[in-house]
């Protein structure tokens, strides 16, 4: 496995063990990325999806990608595999053979009406533990296009790691059997900030301000909502306990990117 030393400033992994992500510009080649993306079309061609004829497009998420080994080529860049050396250290992980799965999702909006999701707020299962929530892999987006503010990039609470880590430490026994569905709705009510965000209250006046703009400080961790934007080739590291969600695509063109759990071995 090729990799770089020194990726990673030493400010940006304290502000990914402070905010629970890190962005990576130019993890691996722009033009490796816009070559799976081209793949991709070329399989949404088959399904008469057509680049150039916007009549064709479905509104929302496409999921027909079909793996290939041509759409594994380029992603695991000395660059992206010297950041994960960082954050999990030499030898405590492979590199995939798969870069995960495909998140797609065509405009179904005007730019002007893209509004902060309430829904499926979460973290990822397979990532999680409780027993043992540190940083036992990560979650990764590496994106195959041009992502701008509210173009479909994966919504992320920076800091919410914290929050999640101290939730299953403060689990009584007898919770600690519970399954993943439970603890998550548990979790979602725990704090009022939570709440909100989550749509167990009333609606909350100028939502969007209220929890991208702001800074709130829930049970003693700072958080805020933060949207994945970028160009392709870049990728975001994340903490797998990180609290995410999907986003519409409000912007003019498709949103292609790839989202990645990666475990450690020992």
């Amino acid at each position: 496995m090729a990799t770089k030393d020194n990726v990673l400033s030493s400010e940006a992994i304290a502000g990914f063990a402070e905010q629970g992500y890190v962005h990576l510009p130019q993890a691996f080649d722009r033009a490796a990325a816009l070559a799976i993306q081209d793949a991709v079309w070329s399989q949404m061609q088959a399904a008469g999806i057509d680049r150039g004829d916007r009549s064709t497009w479905p509104a929302g998420a496409w999921r027909g990608v079909k793996d290939n080994p041509e759409l594994e080529r380029g992603i695991g860049a000395p660059r992206l595999c010297g950041a994960i050396n960082q954050l999990l250290g030499p030898g405590n992980w492979r590199v995939p053979s798969r870069w995960g799965g495909y998140l797609i999702s065509f405009p179904q909006g005007d730019i002007d009406d893209w509004t902060l999701t309430s829904d499926n707020w979460h973290w990822d299962d397979t990532l999680i533990n409780h027993f043992d929530i540190g940083t036992t892999g990560l979650f990764i987006l590496t994106l195959l296009s041009e992502i701008p503010a509210h173009g479909g990039g994966t919504l992320l609470v920076a800091g919410s790691h914290r929050l999640t880590e101290q939730y299953f430490r403060r689990l009584a026994p007898a919770d600690q059997q519970l399954k993943q569905k439970p603890l998550k709705e548990r979790f979602a009510q725990s704090q009022p900030w939570l709440a909100e965000l989550t749509g167990q209250t009333s609606p909350v006046a100028n939502r969007t301000h209220r929890f991208m703009a702001e800074t709130s400080e829930v049970d003693g961790v700072p958080v805020k909502v933060i949207e994945v934007i970028g160009a392709p080739g870049d990728a975001y590291l994340c903490h797998p306990a990180i609290y995410h969600a999907a986003s519409p695509n409000h912007a003019q063109w498709p949103r292609f990117m790839r989202v990645k759990g990666l475990l450690k071995h020992t």
